[in-house]
């Protein structure tokens, strides 16, 4: 895995970002509970390289379970659950609430 902490490459909402085996975290973001995210996230593209990226963008239910993962992940760290539900309610288009989003990150 390579880390790179930089804003370029990154949505205005993220603080980072899994790129196959490249990591790029947002500088002002460089914490425990975002690294340990986007590790899970990098060990979901390892376990499966060929089919990661395309199962990721275009199936929701293996989009949900893969951020899932990693949010849970985040919280181990520190991360605040309220926000981590906010963020996975709003911006992968999976269509689920907020309420949800807590239920299923518990």
């Amino acid at each position: 895995m390579i880390k790179i902490y930089t804003r370029k490459l990154l949505k205005s909402w993220q603080a980072g970002r899994c790129l196959g085996p490249i990591v790029i975290i947002d500088p002002a973001f460089k914490n425990k509970p975002i690294e340990a995210h986007e590790e899970i996230h990098y060990g979901q593209w390892k376990s499966h390289p060929l089919t990661h990226f395309f199962k990721y963008k275009y199936c929701d239910e293996y989009r949900l379970k893969c951020e899932v993962e990693a949010y849970r992940e985040q919280i181990k760290h520190g991360a605040v659950s309220y926000h981590c539900a906010r963020y996975l309610s709003q911006y992968y288009n999976l269509n689920i609430s907020f309420t949800d989003a807590i239920k299923i990150l518990k």
